[in-house]
């Protein structure tokens, strides 16, 4: 059984299991923790750039990803997480 809430969101994914139940003997449901917070930005980009031909638009999506936070008092240099 796939269950997607891409359309309908969570409750339509409980309305699919429920609906479900009666044929399978459990849910398995899974979920990647933090996984974008994890992505490292320099990974990202090579597949980026396979894609994207224009440097202008690389340069503005390198700088969105290698981007400084302020927080609560201290810099940080991101180097993973979207």
């Amino acid at each position: 059984m796939y269950t997607s809430c891409r359309n309908g969101g969570a409750k339509a994914a409980v309305r699919e299991v429920l609906a479900k139940l009666t044929e399978n003997k459990f849910v398995f449901r899974t979920d990647v923790k933090s996984y974008y917070a994890s992505i490292h930005h320099n990974i990202l980009f090579s597949h980026l750039q396979q894609h994207i031909e224009d440097p202008r638009l690389l340069d503005l999506l390198w700088q969105y990803m290698r981007r400084t936070v302020y927080d609560d008092g201290l810099y940080e240099d991101l180097e993973h997480g979207i």
